[in-house]
């Protein structure tokens, strides 16, 4: 994939390898060289192994236009700079990839019904303004639920909850930290859940292969 890119003399790639282990992944970067919309603008394809053939694409800029772009803006950049290398790349080498890219729904982040319960629970009966103790301790059942049901929300999931159910940006990203730290700690301070948890994060190949 690099050397195509490279041939076509309108992109720079690079690519960086990772020494083999349970979550092995290779990535391709490439920018354009001309002068874009977006600024710094790269497409990535990230090959994980235990993933293969699948192949993740990723878009990233050091600056969107506008600042905080939607979901077309970005999808809109995406098939501007994958679609004509990956028409070329099955072009020259007869193959027959697809470009699959996740609807505006499937973007959003997701709760399991056990999780949402919880979510709700402890948010839509808290004083958003200043967390109660009561209120702290429906957050940590929230936290503990997230765990025990398999829910790995990250921080800005979080905190994507947190302002859909009214709390104002700033404070729910300040929850949202607080929600990661006791998520860790929670984890780490039993051997038995850091184990179980160590496992479950593994690729799925790399697990069948354990057993």
């Amino acid at each position: 994939m690099k050397t195509q890119i490279d041939q076509t003399g309108g992109y720079d790639a690079r690519i960086t390898l990772e020494e083999p282990s349970e979550t092995h992944c290779s990535c391709v970067g490439f920018a354009p060289k001309a002068k874009q919309t977006h600024e710094g603008l790269v497409g990535i394809f990230v090959n994980w192994a235990h993933e293969y053939p699948v192949i993740r694409l990723q878009i990233i800029a050091s600056r969107w236009q506008p600042e905080w772009p939607t979901y077309q803006v970005v999808r809109t950049a995406a098939e501007e700079l994958f679609l004509p290398v990956i028409k070329e790349y099955n072009r020259r080498n007869r193959t027959r990839y697809r470009v699959r890219i996740e609807t505006q729904e499937e973007t959003l982040p997701k709760l399991s019904p056990a999780a949402q319960k919880a979510f709700h629970q402890f948010a839509h009966g808290a004083n958003q303004r200043c967390l109660h103790p009561l209120d702290w301790q429906r957050f940590y059942r929230f936290v503990r639920v997230c765990y025990a049901t398999g829910n790995s929300p990250h921080e800005e999931d979080v905190a994507f909850f947190l302002r859909k159910a009214g709390f104002e940006s700033k404070y729910a990203d300040t929850i949202a930290q607080v929600f990661m730290h006791c998520r860790d700690f929670y984890i780490h301070s039993d051997p038995r859940r850091e184990s179980g948890w160590r496992r479950r994060n593994r690729p799925r190949n790399f697990r069948e292969e354990q057993q």
